[in-house]
């Protein structure tokens, strides 16, 4: 065949065989010129529709969002009843109506139909809109307008009669009664205007039939349950009449919404089909593009090919030499590259040395220094491996000067302290910086291990030392936590965390000095879980008990009551101290758990007292935290047959300060259950004044360890005076807490102290001597006259 073609060819001259070429390409460039063209006619369409289905898309979506702004003030309004967003709505939808119309005109005729449903559903929602006002208006905009208005001055008439009675007679029993069935009626109440359901007024109906019956059978006089009667029926028939109006205006607001459920879908359909018809034509205008784009390529890639195999016969024949010059050129070029993957591996390793650096400190970072770690418990499982030490240093004091200061004095301070223990640590011990002010160490040098205690005694020492920055002269200090491997610990994790646990024991008992974790702290680890795995597995409900201590009024000369103090008594771990095992129970997260079981038993044992005498209960941080545990309790306390004007809610400084808000609203709903609230502890924590201030106290109780030294120190004497003066002013109770000798108490008594509690009088009691103390008062009379 190829033969047949080489003679066929040979036939004709070689100017006749280029003519012919030259006239095969040249209509093959025509061809495929008139092909490209055609498709760039089409492109232009496709452009043309695309542009047109993609602005009347977008005029959808500006009518989308005029919608969903109307929709927005009809719900501020529903919610605010105010007449700025009524305004805002009527103007919002009259501009909306407005748009439609244009919207109508300029379009489509095949969507004009829609359009027209989409405006007659806006004129519907405008009139329902108008209905809702009326009715709203009717019911009243505030609690002081309207129907709402007579219904909150039906409830403030019913108060005033209950208060005015209960004024008038001493024992306020049944009163309290009529009170507390008043309340649950507001609540019925409240209820029904939150939800408006068909259950809130039958709760509400049994209420009013609940009150009529105690009222009925309380020890009130006739003339009075007469007046609230009357006081009641007036109540009761303005609420008729407002729910009512509310079940009708629920259900306007129904209609409301299912007006806009009808119109509004019909605008997303219609936004869907133009955005896809607008994404449609713009694909047929792409690839209308690429045929055009390929037609061409495709011709000009043919003649050039023929162009270019003329051209590389000629150069076969006359230009060797640059041809050699080309390959040449070539061989160069690779070198080049090859020189260029050689810079780009030597780039690639100082990528990793950034990743692996502190940016700041430019010591190893927390990821070189865990790598670091893993790599030498790795290397020595087993039994012969050698030792190394882990530390951890943290700077104790650094938050205080970043405060005063600002961070570029922190981060200053930070980059000198790293060039400080580099002098002190030398090149042998690996220190790395792992975070904000904490520094990690590995020791592998057997001889520093063996001197790990002066290494870590002459970090603190050199860490107490000034710093002098731009900013001024600062003075820190440092805590630093050892661990050693493998006695004390075989993996990296855990040895990170033993030196944590070492660090952070050094810190809260002896600060500013190296500690080694040792067998002793492993035992209390132990220990702790051991506490753990009872608190989850004992029957609490059985093993917790309370005790409890009295409080002493001086002036009346007797007890006026107890704090309710926990107790519990595992069947294998014994007798707990109760600071141990409710620090573990916070930490599990179960201490409202034992919260509730130790409120209970108190309850149950202080309602036997006499009715003069009250119960201070101790709540924990977590306590406060937790709105769920806050309700249970005030639960708790109803269900109870001890009144809840007795019992006094003691918390700590430390607990109000870790969310004072949080705490702070508690503390108001224990408040507005009855119960006092007393601040425990006061004088060790960190509030200011004005929470103080802010809180609904009752009560402060000055800590213990004021009143040790009270005798000998004139500045603790000073600070108890200026506590005991600080209740004058806020009209507070004060309680003096550990109170132990008789000179305490005659010096306390001398400064306006007046009521104490401490060993002086009586350790914590049990249950059955708490009431042979109350009935031996003459014993604290002799102790007030001693």
């Amino acid at each position: 065949m190829l033969s047949r073609l080489y003679k066929f060819t040979h036939k004709f001259s070689i100017k006749t065989q280029m003519i012919s070429l030259a006239i095969f390409c040249f209509s093959i460039v025509t061809i495929l010129s008139i092909l490209s063209f055609n498709s760039i006619n089409l492109v232009e369409t496709s452009t043309q529709i695309s542009v047109e289905f993609a602005k009347f898309a977008s005029q959808l979506h500006r009518l989308n969002e005029d919608g969903l702004q109307m929709r927005q003030h009809e719900k501020d309004y529903l919610i605010q009843q105010s007449k700025k967003y009524e305004q805002l709505y009527f103007a919002q939808i009259n501009n909306t109506v407005k748009y439609i119309r244009g919207l109508i005109k300029r379009n489509p005729k095949q969507e004009q139909q829609q359009l027209i449903q989409i405006q007659t559903g806006l004129t519907k929602h405008k009139i329902q809109f108008l209905k809702i006002v009326a009715l709203r208006e009717t019911l009243g905009l505030t609690a002081s307008e309207g129907v709402e208005g007579e219904l909150s001055q039906a409830v403030h008439n019913i108060e005033n009669r209950l208060n005015q009675i209960s004024q008038k007679h001493f024992d306020t029993g049944d009163i309290d009664g009529v009170k507390v069935q008043m309340l649950l009626l507001r609540r019925y109440e409240k209820d029904f205007m939150l939800r408006g359901t068909k259950t809130d007024l039958k709760k509400f109906a049994t209420g009013i039939i609940s009150f009529r019956n105690i009222l009925k059978y309380s020890q009130l006089a006739s003339p009075d349950k007469n007046k609230i009667s009357t006081d009641l029926r007036h109540y009761h028939q303005i609420f008729d009449n407002w729910s009512r109006i509310k079940v009708v205006y629920n259900a306007e607001i129904e209609q409301l919404n299912t007006i806009y459920a009808h119109f509004s879908p019909i605008i997303d359909h219609l936004i869907s089909k133009y955005e896809t018809l607008s994404i449609n034509a713009n694909k047929d205008r792409i690839n209308n593009q690429r045929v055009s784009k390929n037609i061409l390529i495709f011709g000009i890639a043919l003649l050039a090919g023929l162009l270019l195999a003329a051209g590389i016969i000629s150069l076969l024949f006359h230009q060797q030499q640059k041809i050699k010059n080309i390959l040449e050129q070539k061989t160069t070029l690779t070198d080049q590259k090859n020189s260029l993957l050689k810079q780009t591996l030597l780039l690639g390793g100082k990528n990793i040395m950034l990743a692996n650096t502190d940016a700041l400190t430019s010591l190893p970072n927390r990821r070189n220094f865990f790598a670091q770690l893993e790599t030498l418990t790795q290397i020595n499982q087993n039994n012969q491996a050698p030792k190394f030490i882990v530390g951890l240093l943290d700077l104790d004091g650094f938050k205080r000067i970043n405060d005063v200061f600002g961070h570029p004095a922190g981060d200053s301070l930070l980059v000198k302290t790293g060039e400080r223990l580099c002098n002190i640590l030398g090149e042998n011990i690996m220190l790395a910086r792992l975070g904000g002010d904490e520094f990690g160490l590995i020791i592998t040098d057997q001889d520093d291990i063996a001197n790990v205690e002066k290494i870590g005694q002459q970090i603190c020492d050199e860490m107490s030392k000034t710093f002098h920055l731009r900013e001024g002269s600062v003075q820190i200090g440092a805590t630093v936590g050892f661990v050693e491997f493998p006695s004390m610990a075989l993996t990296s994790q855990l040895l990170f965390e033993r030196a944590d646990y070492a660090l952070c024991y050094s810190k809260q008992n002896s600060k500013g000095t190296p500690v080694i974790f040792s067998a002793q702290h492993e035992t209390i680890i132990r220990n702790i879980s051991n506490i753990e795995h009872q608190l989850r597995e004992s029957d609490l409900e059985e093993e917790l008990s309370v005790v409890f201590q009295p409080i002493i009024d001086s002036q009346l000369q007797k007890t006026v009551g107890f704090e309710a103090l926990a107790r519990w008594h595992n069947t294998t771990l014994g007798h707990m101290q109760p600071d141990i095992f409710i620090r573990s129970a916070e930490q599990m997260g179960i201490i409202n758990k034992l919260t509730t079981i130790l409120l209970t038993k108190a309850l149950h044992a202080a309602s036997q007292w006499p009715d003069d005498i009250f119960m201070s209960f101790n709540l924990s941080i977590y306590d406060l935290s937790s709105p769920q545990t806050i309700l249970s309790l005030v639960n708790i306390v109803e269900k109870s047959d001890f009144p809840s004007k007795r019992i006094i809610f003691e918390i700590t400084e430390s607990a109000v300060m870790h969310d004072f808000e949080q705490a702070n609203e508690a503390l108001k709903l224990l408040k507005l259950q009855g119960a006092q609230i007393a601040l425990d502890d006061f004088g060790t924590g960190y509030s200011s004044l004005s929470y103080v201030q802010r809180m609904p106290l009752d009560r402060l109780k000055i800590d213990r360890s004021f009143v040790t030294n009270i005798a000998t120190d004139k500045d603790t004497k000073n600070i108890v005076q200026t506590i005991l003066d600080l209740c004058n002013n806020l009209n507070l109770h004060c309680i003096v807490e550990g109170v132990e000798t008789v000179e305490q108490l005659t010096l306390l008594e001398a400064m306006g102290c007046r009521y104490f509690q401490g060993y002086y009088f009586s350790k914590p009691l049990n249950y059955p001597a708490t009431h042979k103390f109350l009935a031996q008062q003459t014993n604290i009379s002799e102790k007030l006259r001693a």
